[in-house]
């Protein structure tokens, strides 16, 4: 008896039989099926994932989360330093979770409703008679900017706190970093002011108003019976905002980090709890690792060794030779014009990408005539150094040198005491706020307003793609493009010197240059060799079967006809002029290589091609 089990698998169904081979009458014995839910769920607009569905209830989640976090700090602030009329025991009853309460069915937070002084302090009540001193909390804005208060009196010091608050919940939209840009039509000046072209809106009502803060005009709006959190807020911005607080504070002569801050550690309006954002979770780890440096992570495009090691590689590739001449060997340029084109044509401000041409015509310039062929097409796009070329309009030309003193030296003796262009680098790619980095060059480094622009400029057009190789890889393998040599080469140097010491390899450096360009011509002439001995052999299997020579003829030795083949195919594939030029002891020795790999394909029909190394 042989039976066979048949499964058919569904999305929410398994169908089985058994099937008895054996029988010859029936041979379906039994057969079921099996059903389970769908792994996803579906609606009046069709199927949808639970997995998305659960990211985005949980995204929300963390969204309020983060809220609270920000409200609770801010009003902890603001109640010890008098602000806020809250009890701290019930600010820390809404503010940590209890589990025996939670158990109790009574709620694990609870919400201060039973605090009378900061529901009235909420209601904008606050003499405490019942009834709110404001329609509006942008009422109470409004007079924060127009009348000086008395901060004496704990009922003024309430006022601001509850201002406060109000923006803390409601702190305006903050632009990304990730607003791409098209970076061959960038113009660092278009993005000063970006924000406020984004809430034009918001700033033509203020200078319709003639007031200098978003509270302030939502106010009037207010009185003229506009609604202001449907139809105005959403095109606030953050900075706005910052703003509105400054100018509340410098018109009130009160200090800042009387609040926020302290004397030791003083902080920004835009560093306080009340614009406080969770940063972005590290992306990190989806980086991938370089194919050379397998336990490092790859190097992202902007960096200024990449974009030098991109250049090179490509100036040290770009060979030429004597148009209409046959005998004219490709040879490299000379390393003088290279460095001269990687001056000229690759340090471009407004632009990322070129073509080939431009190169082209440069050489042509130089070369003083055109009787050159290149090796690259004229429409080849060619990536340029847009990072280093800011850069260097921002810092200068010598970037390696840069050393810029660290504003709070006295209090850095044991830390890095200089700002490096490898810092400054770090920095601007790695930072997603735009007022850190205004601040940054404004305040660290030191730069005037039209260089903070180009920096700010410099920071929003940063490429955020990774290469195929590690920093580490990338310096190791600079070294010798910088020399001239191709990129295969300086790839092969790269791991010596670390191999072999610093040392060692500082006595003998030239020595080994050269004994391993020898072993990298020996292989490249191997390698020609036997692409020669394989078009040969290619020639052969393409014969017609009626022209095909010692087919099965395991004995058959190559003739004076197949030599004459051979010495043709070496004249073809090293130019006659060349081949003519070698002494006639390197040709036998070449034919003779060349006769041997040919000869064991008829000898040995098992080994057919040569494969290349």
């Amino acid at each position: 008896m042989e039976k066979t089990l048949g499964l058919d698998l569904g999305s929410n169904s398994i169908g089985w039989t058994i099937r008895d081979t054996s029988d010859n009458k029936f041979q379906f014995k039994k057969t079921g099926v099996s059903t389970f839910n769908k792994g996803v769920g579906s609606n009046k607009s069709g199927e949808f994932s639970f997995a998305a569905e659960r990211t985005t209830h949980r995204s929300t989640r963390r969204l309020y989360q983060a809220r609270k976090y920000k409200l609770w700090a801010t009003l902890e602030l603001l109640q010890e330093n008098g602000y806020c009329p809250i009890d701290k025991e019930s600010l820390n009853r809404w503010k940590h979770y209890n589990k025996e309460e939670a158990l109790k069915g009574n709620g694990g937070r609870k919400y201060p409703v039973e605090d009378l002084l900061f529901e009235n302090w909420i209601k904008l009540d606050f003499n405490n008679d019942g009834l709110p001193d404001y329609i509006s909390p942008y009422q109470l804005r409004l007079e924060l900017i127009t009348i000086k208060l008395d901060f004496s009196i704990p009922e003024n010091k309430h006022k601001l706190g509850r201002a406060l608050y109000h923006i803390a919940q409601h702190r305006g939209f903050k632009s990304s970093k990730k607003i791409l840009t098209k970076e061959d039509d960038f113009n660092p000046d278009d993005l000063i002011g970006a924000e406020k072209k984004r809430s034009k809106a918001i700033g033509d009502l203020m200078e319709k108003h003639q007031v200098t803060t978003v509270g302030a005009a939502f106010a009037f709006e207010e009185n003229a019976g506009n609604r202001i959190r449907k139809e105005l807020h959403k095109d606030v911005l953050r900075k706005q905002l910052q703003e509105e607080v400054k100018q509340i504070f410098d018109f009130q002569n009160l200090s800042f980090n009387d609040i926020f801050g302290t004397i030791e550690k003083p902080i920004t309006i835009n560093q306080s709890v009340i614009f406080w954002q969770r940063p972005l979770r590290s992306q990190k780890g989806t980086i991938g690792k370089c194919t050379l440096e397998t336990n490092k992570y790859r190097c992202p495009v902007s960096h200024p060794s990449f974009e030098e090691f991109r250049a090179l590689s490509l100036l040290n590739n770009i060979q030429f030779k004597i148009k209409n001449d046959k005998d004219s060997d490709w040879q490299s340029l000379p390393q003088e014009l290279r460095n001269e084109i990687y001056l000229d044509k690759f340090f471009r401000v407004s632009k990322a990408h070129f073509d080939f041409y431009e190169i082209a015509k440069f050489i042509e310039k130089k070369n003083g005539h055109s009787n050159w062929d290149l090796n690259y097409k004229f429409k080849t796009n060619v990536s340029a150094c847009p990072v280093t070329a800011r850069l260097k309009d921002i810092f200068g030309e010598y970037l390696n040198e840069l050393s810029i003193d660290h504003p709070a030296n006295q209090n850095r003796s044991n830390k890095k005491t200089t700002y490096t262009i490898e810092d400054i680098w770090h920095i601007l790619f790695s930072t997603d706020d735009e007022d850190f980095i205004e601040n940054f060059g404004r305040v660290s480094l030191k730069l005037d307003e039209t260089k903070n622009k180009k920096f700010i400029g410099l920071w929003f057009s940063m490429p955020v793609d990774y290469s195929m190789l590690s920093l580490k890889a990338i310096n190791n393998i600079l070294p010798f493009l910088r020399r001239g040599l191709i990129y295969t080469e300086a790839t092969l140097l790269a791991k010596v010197p670390e191999v072999l010491g610093n040392e060692l390899w500082n006595k003998n450096e030239e020595d080994i240059i050269q004994n391993i360009a020898k072993v990298i011509a020996n292989n490249r002439e191997e390698k020609k060799l036997l692409n020669i001995t394989n078009n040969l052999i290619s020639e052969f299997k393409a014969l017609s079967n009626e022209d095909k020579f010692a087919v099965k003829d395991f004995n058959y030795i190559i003739t004076n006809d197949d030599k004459k083949k051979i010495n043709q195919a070496c004249i073809d594939s090293f130019g006659e002029k060349t081949w003519k030029e070698k002494q006639d002891t390197e040709k036998e020795s070449i034919k003779q290589i060349i006769e041997k790999e040919y000869q064991n394909f008829f000898g040995d029909k098992k080994r057919e091609y040569k494969k290349l190394p």
